[in-house]
């Protein structure tokens, strides 16, 4: 009986997954066939821009923040330079926490932004996020932005973190 007891109680410990801090994040996946999830550790997500070029982003080295990029693909075609649609929103979380939530104006502090990539004029483009909720609970990312552009693909998302 005592072995038995052990065992279940094993059991249960194990199998209740712990919260991961975003900085010892080893894998995201998606539910979403046309979607992808890359997590770069250590990075820190740099919005730039004026009215001359327009926003757009880079990436620096940062021990204390991850950034999350989600690319939905579509319609991609080997023949041409540029064929397809792609909608990527990244982000970035501070590497320490396991759960939060970040709504509306708050959101900024993450440096959200869309970037689409089309052949589609006047759509194409950085698009920063200045409004919507990233809530990061039990290993799961959920995330719920605004429609920025026509026909948008990536309102609303979950991310489950490994």
């Amino acid at each position: 009986m005592k072995k038995v007891l052990i065992a279940a109680a094993c059991l249960v410990l194990f199998a209740c997954s712990t919260p991961k801090q975003i900085g010892n994040i080893a894998q995201a996946t998606t539910e979403c066939t046309d979607c992808t999830v890359i997590v770069e550790q250590n990075k820190q997500l740099n919005v730039l821009g004026n009215s001359d070029t327009g926003t757009y982003y880079n990436f620096s080295e940062n021990t204390n923040t991850t950034v999350i990029k989600y690319t939905y693909e579509t319609g991609k075609d080997a023949t041409t330079v540029d064929g397809g649609y792609t909608e990527t929103l990244l982000f970035q979380l501070p590497n320490n926490i396991t759960q939060g939530e970040w709504i509306d104006k708050e959101i900024q502090q993450l440096n959200p932004v869309l970037n689409v990539q089309c052949y589609c004029k006047g759509k194409a483009g950085v698009y920063p996020i200045t409004s919507g909720i990233i809530s990061l609970k039990k290993n799961t990312l959920t995330v719920s932005i605004p429609n920025l552009v026509a026909n948008q693909q990536l309102l609303n998302l979950s991310i489950s973190l490994k």
